[in-house]
């Protein structure tokens, strides 16, 4: 039997140590250290001190109510990780053509009707496939960081693609504001299923099992064609203001989605390189570069 102050350091040292502590206790000998504990639970049976400093009361002082809550807390949070990947990478890119088009003098590259329905194939709908759906082991570890190293490269690429194809457009192309919103809008639409179909059924899936990614790539199919459907349908057209387009524009369209699908996936992969790189001294850069310094 140890004392109630014995129980706090052991509670606090692990805490010191980096250690994520719960401590269950029951009786008032127990609240210093429940105080000092990350998650403190009380039994129901307990006293009502330890009861009032308990985070987490078990009702029928059975430990089984904790594992199916902390299952519940690791689906939430993965979830939640996973919509925020998504939601910031959109946020991102936003911020950044205001900022640009705004420096530059440029009109905006969407009307907010276009960014609506962009919004809603590549965050509304997949939000409620990923709210119901399991999410993969250790999706919501290291929280932030795996949040921003998706969102920044992602919404970074995708607005620097967007300004190219709408400065190439307008300028190369010859074409009007309308035309150019219309292909930056389809550009940021896929992109955005895109990565939807990374987030949802790649990042940290099993391919012993391919039935997430599979049912992705079918939900990211579908999206891809209601857009698809939205520029050839013309009263669909009209309303969300889209010009009609011909295959050269489809290239485009193509090759700008691309091109922003691999910038992202490079830069959330090689971002340590990347910052090392943009860091180190000219030498140095010589060296990472492979040439004599």
């Amino acid at each position: 039997r140890i004392s109630p102050q014995q129980k706090s350091r052991i509670v606090e040292v692990l805490r010191e140590q980096g250690r994520f502590v719960a401590m269950v206790g029951d009786g008032a000998n127990d609240v210093h250290a429940l105080r000092a504990a990350d998650i403190a639970v009380a039994m129901e049976s307990g006293t009502s001190t330890a009861r009032g400093v308990a985070g987490i009361v078990l009702v029928r002082d059975s430990f089984s109510a904790l594992i199916r809550g902390a299952q519940e807390a690791t689906f939430v949070l993965g979830n939640s990780a996973r919509l925020s990947k998504l939601f910031m990478a959109k946020s991102v890119y936003a911020y950044l053509l205001i900022f640009a088009t705004s420096l530059l003098g440029l009109d905006f590259p969407f009307l907010p009707r276009h960014g609506s329905l962009t919004a809603m194939l590549a965050l509304g709908i997949p939000a409620v496939f990923i709210s119901i759906s399991i999410p993969p082991p250790n999706a919501g570890k290291e929280f932030l960081t795996n949040v921003l190293r998706f969102a920044l490269p992602a919404g970074i690429s995708l607005a620097i693609v967007a300004m190219i194809v709408q400065v190439f457009v307008e300028w190369a192309f010859s074409q009007g504001v309308e035309e150019s919103r219309t292909l930056v809008s389809l550009v940021i639409g896929f992109t955005s299923i895109g990565f939807m179909i990374e987030v949802l059924g790649f990042q940290g899936a099993s391919f012993r099992s391919l039935t997430r990614p599979v049912m992705t790539l079918f939900l990211g199919g579908l999206l891809g064609f209601l857009l698809v459907l939205t520029v050839y349908t013309p009263w669909l057209r009209n309303f969300f203001d889209f010009s009609p387009i011909n295959a050269g524009e489809w290239a485009v369209v193509g090759v700008g989605t691309a091109a922003a699908l691999a910038g992202q996936y490079y830069v959330s992969h090689h971002w340590r390189e990347i910052i090392a790189f943009l860091l180190a001294t000219p030498g140095r850069k010589d060296r990472l570069r492979g040439r004599p310094a």
